[in-house]
């Protein structure tokens, strides 16, 4: 008589250590609630149709191939039992994405419509907006200030004169950005 205990059973069989456990409790094989009798408990499942050998080999090939895919398995692919398996998964997987899809889509709906997203558009239009606002007033800027600058000989005063003309360049920007926020914000409603 052969002895295992449930773990290794499950093992042999393909099966879940769980399904052994419960097999114990029904009483289809035999056990003495640690250990099993494997030669009579293959036996009893054989002649009770307890353990379907399909099933069990479908599980073996998957956690065989979760196994492999975990160890890195050298880029082969994992072994499959037959092709309706294939098929029926990559139904299941193609339908999976279907249904992640279309719950995006019923959120980005809902975002729309409760104005926490703004159009991709009117977000590029604002931003060439304020990056031209930018620019126009970065470029002029030595203009300006050039013939304030030029007669000046105290550091300390160059410096108050170009800060505090900084500060206005700087406010005219937010001015800018505010009225583009202004802008979308009118856009939504």
């Amino acid at each position: 008589m052969t002895t295992e205990n449930r773990a290794a059973f499950a093992r042999r069989l393909g099966v879940e250590r769980s399904t052994v456990t419960r097999w114990a409790e029904t009483g289809q094989i035999v056990s003495d609630g640690r250990s099993v009798d494997v030669e009579a408990s293959i036996q009893r499942l054989h002649d009770t149709g307890g353990a379907r050998p399909d099933v069990a080999a479908r599980h073996a090939d998957t956690r065989a191939a979760r196994k492999a895919e975990k160890s890195g398995n050298d880029g082969q692919p994992a072994p499959q039992a037959n092709a309706s398996d294939s098929i029926g998964n990559s139904y299941q997987a193609a339908r999976a994405v279907k249904e992640k899809y279309n719950a995006l889509q019923a959120k980005l709906e809902y975002e729309r419509q409760a104005g926490n997203l703004i159009p991709r558009e009117d977000v590029d239009f604002a931003l060439n907006a304020i990056g031209a606002a930018v620019r126009a007033r970065l470029e002029v800027m030595a203009d300006q200030i050039g013939p304030i600058l030029a007669p000046i000989n105290d550091l300390d005063e160059v410096h108050a004169v170009l800060s505090e003309h900084l500060r206005g360049v700087l406010a005219s920007i937010a001015d800018d950005l505010h009225h583009q926020e202004s802008s979308i914000g009118r856009n939504q409603a």
